[in-house]
Formats: C-alpha cells, structure tokens, sequence
C-alpha cells in the first residue's frame, strides 16, 4: 500500500483551522496545497498528512520566511 505522508508540524500553516496548509516545492516553486491532517506526535512535532500530498512531496517549513505561493525557492526543504 501507499504510505501516509508525515511533516514536521511547523511545516502546517493554520494547522489549528478547519483549512490547514502547506507550502510544496514543485520544482524551483512555492505551491500553496491544502491538506487535511490525521495523527499528531507532538513530542517528535511530526503530524501525519492524510490528504493533500503524496510521500515524498517537498515541504517549506514555516521558518523560511518571506516565501509565498508562487515564489521561486532555492531553500532547503524537508521531505519527510
């Protein structure tokens, strides 16, 4: 089967609204995709994306500041 993809919890952008986000690196681009989330481990700050991305799809995390959808990025992001 598919594995379920998991991110750091900083990479979430209104992860406590009913409409949380994420910034996805699609080639050298910011793309704004919504997830929806599933299990949270707060001690490892991981959560578990149950939609919206697939594994192994890149993730901006919130400290790279400044990056909006659309912006072309030559920052490290983070897998998984």
């Amino acid at each position: 089967g598919s594995r379920v993809p998991v991110v750091a919890g900083f990479g979430i952008r209104d992860a406590a609204s009913a409409q949380p986000w994420v910034l996805k690196l699609v080639g050298d681009k910011a793309v704004r995709q919504a997830v929806t989330l599933g299990v949270r481990d707060d001690a490892a700050n991981r959560v578990q994306i149950v939609a919206g991305l697939q594994d192994g799809e890149r993730v901006l995390l919130a400290g790279v500041l400044g990056v909006q959808a659309g912006d072309r990025v030559q920052a490290p992001a983070v897998g998984k």
